[in-house]
């Protein structure tokens, strides 16, 4: 990842992604370089896909990435109404259930003022039983 990127969520959310989490295989800081700017957010903890994408709106043009993690249903409600296109089968996937631990890449078409329904396409989809 280049440039700087925004790690986004709330307290409990924001534990899988420090080092020293009881899984050391399920932290995700330590792999981020250079380190991001983390904020924690307590108001998105149960947000609302609405809420969750309101909240990406207001990210500066200056930052290039986010990571928010989050949690269901708020957080797969927003990766659904965000994906509005990509690979048919991961869209598929994707729609059929976003399990505990997957990972959902989206590209937004502009900028993040621009996040809205469709607004995104959908590069990834991982689950945890696909990792090694």
């Amino acid at each position: 990842m280049t440039g700087t990127a925004q790690l986004v969520g709330e307290a409990r959310a924001q534990e899988t992604g420090r080092a020293g989490h009881q899984n050391p295989h399920a932290t995700i800081l330590p792999a981020i370089e250079p380190p991001p700017d983390v904020r924690r957010e307590d108001e998105l903890y149960g947000a609302s896909a609405d809420e969750l994408v309101h909240r990406l709106r207001a990210i500066p043009p200056s930052v290039p990435s986010a990571l928010v993690i989050g949690h269901n249903p708020g957080i797969e409600s927003a990766a659904l109404a965000l994906a509005g296109s990509g690979d048919r089968a991961l869209l598929a996937r994707l729609r059929d259930k976003m399990p505990t631990g997957a990972l959902v890449t989206l590209e937004l078409d502009g900028e993040w003022t621009d996040a809205a329904t469709g607004a995104a396409g959908l590069l990834s989809f991982v689950v945890p039983r696909e990792l090694p």
